[in-house]
């Protein structure tokens, strides 16, 4: 399963603005409602506090923060490629996760 925050949704936004079609936006954020793997975790106070704890202690930006700590309400590993959540956040390449679980 793929557990992500709320945050997710920014990238939707994000498809229909480089794509100057909100349409393009609302169907990859359609695609991500429907994936049969994928858990939303909500934005709330307990995960806020989280990523700012987080986000202070590690020195992380705030879709960071937000990532990490995400991953640390589920007792589950940030995997990610990004250099500084790498350096910062105790976070596992895809390569190094897929290893792990051969």
């Amino acid at each position: 399963m793929l557990s992500v925050d709320a945050n997710v949704w920014v990238a939707a936004r994000a498809i229909a603005r480089r794509a100057g079609n909100a349409a393009a936006g609302q169907a990859a954020a359609e695609r991500l409602r429907r994936h049969l793997t994928l858990s939303l975790f909500p934005l709330n106070r307990r995960l806020l506090a989280t990523a700012q704890s987080l986000g202070l202690e590690k020195l992380l930006r705030g879709a960071d923060a937000l990532y990490a700590a995400t991953a640390a309400l589920l007792r589950t590993p940030l995997v990610s490629w990004d250099g500084e959540l790498l350096s910062r956040a105790g976070t596992i390449t895809p390569d190094r996760w897929l290893a792990e679980r051969r």
